[in-house]
């Protein structure tokens, strides 16, 4: 028998073989998507059976009104990405204790569903519709967060008699792209973690591995709104909203450098110390200063030093100067 026909005779079963684990392994991913569907929809009667939800733009929109029997302009937070208005709920307790304070998922995330809003143009007229069907019709306070200050400079563009002033947090800044030698372009930043994010939930992988960690006693989730708030993260409708946001981000990039300065809205900027002169602080202090110049009531704030950008809505001292941001500007339209 040549030695050349041998092998070749081997390459069959081991197709068939490769064939068969291929199937297998199809069929098993295909089951665990099914399973984590069936799971998701289990945490929404679970975990939110007293939700609140608008249509707005086409969209269901869930959000919380707390403290509505307050006098003066409303507040409305806007998440920033990969965020669910449960990120706000310290925050938005402290507020309502003065003044009206609306969170909502913006943009298909946490509990929302059916938007098509993921540019910050889009998800600027969404907002306005959220707020006309909620019958808030006066000048709002928008505090916007990283990346969610953009629609909230977007918003103020397009409907400035519908803004009572902004509180923007560390936010990002379109302006800074490609003026900085070795800057990442967002899109490329984002990729892979959000490729990640977005795979493992499909799967349940996300849901399976947070189970293991909390069964080792890793963590453990105490209240019902912790509970809620951490299967929100493990959805997957949660991060295709949030890869479809992603996927715009250059018009989102095209559409804040074309938006109108804030003008008459007054506009405050609350970021960490500035104080190390790298280029790229430098540079961020720059347009900072000069966002706040194209108000005629702006003022750049600083959150001090020791507070991750991630945990500002969690820390009680910046949350405090947050506070009292917030109540400098609601305080004004009274």
């Amino acid at each position: 028998m040549s030695s050349a026909v041998y092998p070749l005779r081997l390459m069959h079963p081991l197709r068939r073989r490769l064939g068969s684990l291929l199937l297998a392994l199809g069929g098993a991913l295909v089951l665990a998507a099914v399973a984590e569907q069936w799971l998701e929809a289990r945490d929404v009667r679970e975990l939110a059976p007293a939700e609140t939800y608008v249509v707005a733009g086409g969209a269901r929109v869930r959000y919380r009104l707390d403290g509505a029997q307050q006098p003066g302009p409303a507040v409305v937070f806007i998440n920033g990405m990969g965020g669910s208005l449960e990120q706000w709920h310290n925050l938005q307790s402290e507020v309502a204790a003065f003044a009206p304070a609306l969170t909502y998922d913006r943009g298909g995330l946490g509990l929302s569903r059916g938007s098509k809003a993921h540019d910050a143009g889009a998800q600027a007229d969404e907002l306005a519709g959220v707020l006309t069907q909620l019958g808030i019709k006066g000048p709002a306070v928008l505090v916007g967060y990283s990346t969610s200050a953009s629609i909230a400079r977007i918003f103020a563009s397009r409907y400035p008699e519908r803004v009572a002033g902004m509180l923007l947090l560390e936010p990002d800044l379109p302006e800074m792209e490609g003026r900085i030698a070795g800057r990442h372009n967002p899109f490329r930043t984002y990729f892979r973690p959000l490729l990640q994010d977005t795979i493992t939930s499909l799967f349940g992988i996300r849901r399976l591995a947070s189970r293991i960690a909390e069964w080792r006693g890793r963590f453990v989730l105490r209240t019902t709104q912790e509970r809620k708030a951490h299967a929100v993260l493990l959805r997957f409708s949660h991060w295709w909203a949030v890869d479809r946001e992603w996927m715009r981000i250059g018009l989102l990039s095209r559409q804040v450098l074309e938006a109108k300065p804030p003008g008459s809205i007054p506009l405050l900027i609350y970021t960490q110390d500035l104080r190390e002169r790298t280029p790229a602080n430098e540079l961020y202090e720059q347009l900072l200063r000069g966002l706040v110049a194209g108000s005629q009531e702006g003022g750049l704030r600083s959150l001090g030093e020791g507070t991750a950008h991630g945990e500002i809505l969690e820390d009680p001292r910046t949350r405090q100067l947050i506070d009292a941001g917030i109540r400098e500007l609601t305080v004004r339209m009274r």
